[in-house]
């Protein structure tokens, strides 16, 4: 961008150079008409024709240097359409850019889509797993409280076992004692009372048997349900896991897609800045484009003047080469006549003294008083119209000299806010600028693609060349020289214009 407003400040200082080389010219033409005036009105009155000889040696001079000015002012106009044409590279190579912007901002968006999408089906399957584990987290919950029950019921089928073991313990202790207290018993009840004993215990033997294999039914399932917990607590941390690497993915989404909304902000600024450079480098070419249009008009209005002037210096030339042949017939013609009339005078004054001598009054020929009596007359008439001519000819040159003086100042005032539209638009610029470079985009510069910044370097180059600023050093010199050149003019105009009128 500061390439950029640089180029702008050049064009501009190239387009005011020719503008002050332009209206110097017209200055200086405007006051060599002046002094072809100047000598003619000599002429009328002086007739001197060694000066005014001088006066056409100088007019030919000026219109040489005028010439060569004029040159100098289409070489200075092909320097500056040269920049315009670099300035249109510079805006087709700054569009090609905005299409690259414009590409990477439709990749980023597709990217941010597709982050989206990843972050949509990694939060889909996250429900999914967490309500998968929380049904066998449920169904593992019931399981347990099913064998917890199981448990408790074979605890108390162990009690009861226990209590019957003591019952028969008991009652075989029993059986000895009535074994050997009662003797007296008759085999038979002892036998009944044994086999009932023994049918009992035989009961109470399987009741046992079918407690320990339930009791081993209930170990068994307990083993079962304890390796089912192992798995559901492998399971928990495998789903940990999973979830944990679900978050970590969520989380890496999640910083794609800030980037990605960061880059994509950054490209849409990027976009902006470089589409307000365009609009301003597209005015600016327009402005140099009208520019260089009022140069050319300005430039044929200059060559007619010049045309119009080396004319004039023609036909003052022919006027004088003829008022010089005159002059020499008229001196001539004159000699011849002042040779008659001193042999006249010397015969009159030799009469005259004859005369004299005899009598005291002077004899004066019919023709001769006359003749001059006729000339006083005109001769006066002559005089008059001549003072008046040159009272009208000042009169009209303080005129011509106050509306030069009135337009100089026009274009001064014109040159003014001219130069302060230009420094209003360069600060306003350069504000923008810092403001760009303020912003952090060493960011900016790692998450774009390598292409663009090889792109920038290369435009970069292509603005940093020598011969654009070698080209901008010579528009700013000449600048500097037409500005001097300028007021110069106004004070000798004025200077002249003052003693005139002394």
């Amino acid at each position: 961008m500061e390439e950029l407003s640089n180029g702008a400040e050049e064009a501009r200082e190239g387009i005011g150079s020719v503008k002050a080389a332009v209206d110097f010219y017209r200055d200086r033409i405007h006051g060599r008409k002046r002094e072809e005036n100047k000598p003619n009105s000599r002429l009328q009155e002086d007739a001197q024709p060694a000066e005014l000889m001088q006066r056409l040696n100088e007019l030919k001079r000026e219109v040489k240097k005028v010439r060569h000015d004029v040159f100098a002012a289409l070489e200075a106009k092909s320097e500056t359409e040269k920049k315009i044409e670099a300035y249109n590279l510079r805006v087709e190579e700054l569009k090609k850019e905005i299409e690259d912007a414009n590409e990477e901002h439709v990749l980023v968006e597709l990217a941010r889509i597709e982050a989206e999408k990843e972050a949509r089906e990694i939060e889909t399957q996250r429900a999914a797993e967490a309500e998968e584990f929380s049904k066998k987290m449920e169904e593992a919950k019931r399981r347990m409280k099913g064998m917890r029950r199981e448990i408790s019921t074979a605890k108390g089928l162990e009690e009861k076992l226990a209590a019957t073991n003591a019952d028969v313990m008991v009652l075989q202790s029993e059986m000895e004692l009535v074994r050997a207290m009662s003797k007296s018993y008759d085999k038979e009840d002892s036998e009944d009372e044994l086999s009932k004993a023994k049918k009992k215990l035989e009961n109470i033997k399987e009741e046992g048997f079918r407690f320990m294999a339930s009791m081993d039914l209930v170990r068994k399932e307990l083993t079962q349900v304890r390796q089912e917990e192992d798995e559901l607590r492998k399971l928990e941390k495998n789903a940990d896991s999973t979830v944990e690497k679900l978050n970590s993915k969520i989380l890496k989404a999640r910083s794609r897609l800030e980037s990605a909304i960061m880059a994509e902000e950054r490209t849409k600024a990027i976009v902006s800045n470089l589409s307000t450079a365009l609009e301003h480098l597209q005015t600016e070419s327009q402005t140099a484009k009208k520019e260089e249009e009022r140069i050319s008009e300005e430039r044929n209005r200059v060559t007619q003047e010049i045309e119009k002037t080396e004319m004039n210096i023609d036909s003052t030339e022919a006027k004088l080469l003829g008022a010089m042949e005159d002059l020499e017939k008229a001196k001539a013609s004159e000699a011849a006549a002042l040779s008659k009339l001193k042999r006249g005078i010397e015969s009159i004054m030799k009469r005259r003294t004859t005369g004299s001598q005899q009598s005291s009054t002077i004899c004066i020929s019919r023709w001769e008083y006359e003749y001059l009596g006729k000339r006083a007359a005109p001769a006066q008439e002559l005089a008059e119209k001549k003072v008046e001519a040159a009272q009208t000819w000042v009169e009209a040159l303080k005129a011509q000299e106050k509306e030069i003086l009135l337009k100089i100042e026009l274009v001064e005032k014109e040159i003014k806010t001219m130069g302060n539209a230009e420094e209003e638009a360069l600060d306003t610029q350069r504000r923008k600028d810092q403001e760009e470079g303020n912003e952090p985009m060493n960011h900016h510069a790692g998450t774009l693609p390598t292409s663009r910044k090889g792109r920038r370097s290369k435009v970069r180059k292509v603005s940093a060349s020598p011969g654009i600023k070698a080209s901008a050093r010579t528009s700013s010199i000449t600048i500097k020289k037409r500005k001097r050149v300028i007021p110069n003019l106004t004070m000798i105009l004025r200077n002249q214009s003052g003693r005139r009128e002394n």
